[in-house]
């Protein structure tokens, strides 16, 4: 079968046998952040997507001019990048409300691929308005007239998450994005408030807040997270009566897990549709919400991390007859290492915080984040594309993540050896217009959009280069799933 990457040196600038120097690299990330994210901005404002999505639409763009803003990075100009952001996010809203915001159903109300995507930012842009130093009014004003449909949406997407359907808990569509919505919604209000018990000053914003705080409320919070973990333990009842006790060849040997979710009848395990993703946002909740499911939680983990082969990848789907032998070939941010990685980084990074793993089960997570890691960086740059669901964007946040909690603060040469990968891969897709033009490397239906195209690639470009700078702070993650 061809293979799904452009194969590369493995070694990354900087190092004996690669020629390119680090400043070589970084230079030339710069320059492809520039000039590609005024070609976004631009082709965005001549030829405007009919979608409104995050995933491939005018509100993904405006996600990643927005994510570009908030960058110390001195080669962006803020004021154009809120601007554009502004006026994408318009554009999707308006778009948005002639059709008439959809009523969502609990299998299709997520962050990345319905309306509760722009009405979540249209409704955090009110209550944190940006300065521009360029715009005569303030800059919230445009939407503050539409925030009680946005805020509607939201609250019957809520009222609904309980109604039985296909069990859509997934990421892409269903209530793990719900979920990521209302904790996107709480750190803006904690943002504004600057806090528990805070206050915002009485103007245009006041009744708006006042309506996120319900809206996105611990009450809220609870109904979403109760609603996937009962249909997770439900799915992992039905899982278990249709496999073996335990999987030949495997170390994990024992009953299935205690939770586990479908997608259109399938038992997916990555981060768009699968286990990986949906346990990753619930692992970005407060410890308050996710305790009393802690133990079922962690045992999920622990047969997730099982289930890597020895290669360092994942199946796309949970066995049920586990062959061994079986060649996994995705190593994408929906299917594969790419996304799991992402999602274990999360594990050690909200540890104790959220849910303590025991020092055994940390160090499985650190062995499995390596391996899945040192993958990724040899078969990251994906032919799909440069984008983030199955291309190199994705990759490079994935080594983004292992970078955050693996490499160490020492100066020995391999302490940041995963940045180093990160570097690497995203040196490499500057050069993404050649690998096209010469047919290595396919162009997406949608070339510069935030999941598929170059936006998705303008936000890891920007963030390699934040932390390459030492200013990597998280929250710098994937946009629209690793940035709470």
């Amino acid at each position: 079968m061809p293979l799904r990457h452009i194969s590369h040196s493995h070694i990354p600038p900087g190092r004996t046998g690669n020629p390119t120097s680090l400043a070589d690299a970084k230079l030339a990330i710069s320059t492809a952040l520039r000039t590609t994210a005024q070609r976004v901005s631009q082709h965005t404002m001549n030829h405007p997507s009919q979608s409104t999505s995050v995933y491939i639409g005018l509100s993904g763009i405006a996600l990643m001019e927005h994510h570009l803003s908030n960058l110390p990075l001195s080669i962006l100009s803020k004021p154009e990048l809120i601007l554009a952001s502004d006026k994408a996010l318009l554009a999707s809203l308006h778009t948005a409300l002639q059709r008439g915001l959809k009523a969502p159903s609990p299998s299709h109300a997520s962050f990345l691929e319905t309306d509760i995507g722009v009405a979540t930012l249209v409704l955090l842009r009110i209550i944190d308005p940006t300065p521009n130093p360029e715009e005569e009014e303030p800059s919230e004003l445009p939407f503050l007239s539409h925030w009680k449909p946005c805020a509607q949406l939201l609250r019957r997407a809520v009222a609904q998450v309980g109604e039985s359907d296909d069990d859509g808990c997934e990421m892409l569509y269903g209530r793990a994005g719900l979920l990521y919505a209302l904790l996107r919604i709480r750190a803006g209000l904690a943002h504004v408030l600057g806090g528990p018990g805070g206050t915002v000053e009485e103007d245009e914003r006041a009744p708006v807040i006042a309506a996120l705080a319900g809206v996105a409320g611990d009450e809220a919070v609870v109904a979403v997270v109760e609603s996937i973990v009962e249909l997770g333990r439900t799915g992992a009842r039905e899982y278990a009566s249709q496999v073996s006790s335990g999987y030949s060849g495997m170390e994990y040997v024992g009953a299935a897990p205690p939770l586990m979710w479908s997608w259109h009848g399938k038992r997916y395990l990555g981060a768009a549709h699968g286990v990986a993703g949906i346990l990753h946002v619930l692992w970005n909740c407060p410890r308050i919400f996710v305790e009393p499911y802690e133990r079922d939680m962690v045992r999920t983990l622990e047969f997730l991390v099982d289930l890597q082969d020895a290669s360092g990848n994942w199946p796309p789907k949970a066995p049920d007859g586990y062959n061994p032998r079986h060649e996994n070939e995705l190593i994408q941010w929906c299917h594969g290492a790419s996304g799991i990685v992402i999602f274990l980084s999360t594990t050690l990074r909200h540890d104790p915080d959220t849910i303590q793993l025991d020092p055994r089960m940390r160090t499985l997570v650190k062995r499995a984040i390596n391996a899945g890691a040192n993958l990724v960086h040899r078969h990251g740059l994906l032919k799909k594309g440069i984008g983030i669901c199955h291309g190199v964007a994705g990759s490079v946040h994935a080594l983004l993540a292992a970078s955050y909690v693996l490499d160490t603060a020492t100066t020995g040469k391999d302490s940041s050896w995963h940045l180093q990968q990160a570097v690497h891969l995203a040196y490499l897709a500057t050069q993404y217009e050649e690998l096209t033009g010469g047919g290595q490397m396919l162009i997406p239906d949608r070339p510069w959009s935030l999941y598929e195209g170059a936006a998705g690639m303008c936000c890891a470009w920007a963030n390699v280069l934040c932390r390459m700078e030492g200013e990597g702070g998280f929250g710098r993650g994937l946009p629209g799933f690793d940035d709470l």
